[in-house]
């Protein structure tokens, strides 16, 4: 008798917890937030943007390899215009730095709980005389192209 009382209870417990879960989980409250990106002022990005997401921290490395340790002046995913074409401005009109919350970088990088450096040694608002070139959208694939396969987010000659 006392054992089929512990059962019932462990039995209406369970039926409890499970069904404040499903309340919680069904209440129109506790929809699941995405961050809020702003959008770039340039035009095109270097790369779609699906695969900026999921790959810039790799291009911005790459780069900077490639400018620091090789020398090289050719650099497609830089930082400083990086930062030119995803200016985010406040109510004045001027760039915010990343420690505004509305900064680009630190809208998403807050949400996903990451701490970011780079910001530390780099400008975060873009230089006032920097010049945009940003590439052209027919050759993301040639850029796309020279990067290992498994950065590309799908096969290369799509």
């Amino acid at each position: 008798m006392l054992a089929r009382r512990k059962y019932i209870i462990q039995a209406f417990i369970i039926i409890l917890t499970l069904g404040f879960m499903g309340g919680f989980a069904l209440s129109d409250d506790n929809i699941i937030s995405v961050p809020n990106v702003p959008k770039a002022e340039g035009g095109e990005c270097v790369a779609p943007p699906e695969v900026m997401r999921k790959n810039h921290m790799k291009f911005l490395k790459h780069d900077r390899d490639l400018r620091v340790q090789k020398g090289g002046t050719n650099i497609d995913y830089s930082l400083k215009k990086c930062i030119g074409c995803h200016v985010v401005r406040d109510d004045a009109g001027s760039p915010v730095s990343y420690d505004n919350p509305a900064h680009f970088c630190r809208s998403c990088h807050q949400y996903v709980a990451v701490k970011i450096d780079c910001f530390s040694c780099h400008n975060s608002k873009p230089d006032q005389n920097i010049t945009l070139s940003l590439t052209p959208s027919n050759t993301h694939k040639f850029m796309l192209s020279n990067l290992p396969q498994s950065w590309q987010g799908g096969d290369a000659n799509e």
